[in-house]
């Protein structure tokens, strides 16, 4: 392979991989170690840890910096994981990087932890990264973040589709005492506020505990009705016994014309099969008191009248 056919081989490499490359990656493609280090000195590459150099011209974000760890034999993994795989309550900021102790280097803008071995298996790659499978990454988020944040991240990997018991079985395998975030999943999977029924959004699982926490009322996640129309309705939070729902209404799926009609549809289906249906705001959950009370109240006013 002539040099410049290899030179743009690597290019194309790095094109793909958020700007980057190993040394390793660019001997398979023919390129000498003579023709990196005339790249490095006339600013076409800059060089990163041993054996990763990134294009001159790629940017700071978030994913090339992770991706320079993920070469080097990192994995991204903590909140950077999470934020890779899309759990909720996670946004990209410290970007959390665990490497095997015997890997030495700098990573810019990453926070590193260490690591003595972790099985492959718990190795996945999200946009050509190295990054801890979901059920590592949940065992070692408390490490970093609090309980609740957590648990908002579990409830969202189990309504993508991540199984409990693939999750327990990580947690077990990786258990030990001390500081490691598995001490946290484990108090969280073993809370009595927890729900056999997955909450379809976090905002959900705050109504449930609101409810369950400060009255004696038993709401049901999740709730189907059969309608006279022969479709069925899914309610966030409902009370069988006395026909009454409580649905999270948030911005991002009850907003605009289209959805707005949507639900005015669906309220009325469920108006014509007997239910009543309260809307609850964000916002009213900062007045927690206030909002569990007109429930209850809610409650008890339709128990009343079904008795009568």
């Amino acid at each position: 392979m002539r040099a410049d056919d290899a030179w743009c081989a690597v290019l194309e490499l790095a094109a793909s991989q958020h700007g980057s490359f190993h040394r390793r990656q660019a001997a398979e493609r023919q390129l000498s170690n003579r023709r990196l280090a005339r790249a490095v000195a006339n600013g076409e590459l800059r060089a990163g840890p041993p054996g990763v150099f990134t294009l001159s011209s790629t940017t700071s974000g978030w994913k090339p910096r992770l991706m320079v760890a993920s070469l080097a034999g990192g994995a991204a993994s903590h909140r950077a994981a999470a934020a890779l795989h899309g759990l909720d309550g996670i946004r990209p900021g410290v970007l959390d990087v665990s490497v095997p102790r015997e890997v030495q280097g700098w990573f810019p803008g990453c926070r590193v932890h260490h690591w003595s071995y972790t099985d492959e298996a718990d190795i996945v790659l999200v946009d050509g990264i190295r990054t801890t499978s979901v059920a590592r990454t949940l065992v070692q988020l408390g490490r970093v973040v609090s309980a609740a944040t957590v648990e908002q991240a579990l409830d969202s990997a189990l309504r993508y589709g991540h199984r409990l018991e693939d999750i327990e079985a990580v947690l077990r395998r990786l258990w030990r005492p001390g500081p490691t975030g598995a001490g946290v999943l484990r108090a969280v999977l073993e809370s009595s506020d927890r729900s056999a029924a997955v909450p379809d959004s976090w905002f959900e699982s705050v109504l449930f505990k609101l409810l369950r926490n400060h009255t004696t009322l038993e709401p049901v996640l999740q709730h189907e009705v059969a309608t006279a129309t022969g479709t069925t309705r899914r309610l966030d939070l409902a009370f069988p016994d006395v026909k009454l729902g409580v649905e999270a209404h948030s911005r991002a799926f009850h907003f605009g014309a289209s959805k707005g009609n949507r639900d005015m549809d669906r309220h009325l289906e469920l108006a014509a099969a007997g239910w009543q249906i309260i809307y609850v705001t964000w916002a009213m959950t900062r007045s927690p008191d206030e909002l569990v009370a007109s429930i209850a109240s809610s409650y008890h006013a339709r128990l009343t009248r079904t008795a009568s």
